[in-house]
């Protein structure tokens, strides 16, 4: 979505109301996107949680870019309040510290044969 879409988007939903919902895509290294809805009053913990929950070793220390370029944040910050999510956006995921295992994808098994089932 373009800046001047988004700011129209911005400006009629001012006037409507927040939407309820926000569609967030993860775009993973390997190519790999994961769509996700989320309510919007939802805590950001949420969206990582999910995004974990989709990893191969789901301990693994990692970060969501929003299109602010800045970090996700972890904690109980609602989704509405981070800057260009709403109504829907690209998340990009980065691996952090250094666990990373060069040659395998950072998805489970499972969710890559997902991926290709569809």
């Amino acid at each position: 979505m373009t800046s001047s879409m988004r700011q129209a988007t911005s400006k009629s939903s001012s006037k409507k109301g927040l939407p309820s919902t926000t569609t967030l895509r993860v775009r993973f290294p390997e190519g790999v996107v994961l769509q996700g809805v989320f309510g919007v009053k939802e805590p950001c913990s949420c969206v990582h949680a999910w995004v974990a929950q989709a990893l191969r070793f789901p301990g693994s220390y990692f970060e969501l870019i929003a299109p602010s370029r800045q970090p996700l944040p972890m904690g109980g910050t609602s989704i509405r309040d981070v800057p260009d999510i709403v109504p829907s956006a690209v998340l990009n995921f980065r691996m952090s510290g250094s666990f990373t295992k060069q040659g395998l994808s950072n998805l489970s098994d499972e969710m890559l044969k997902q991926t290709r089932a569809e």
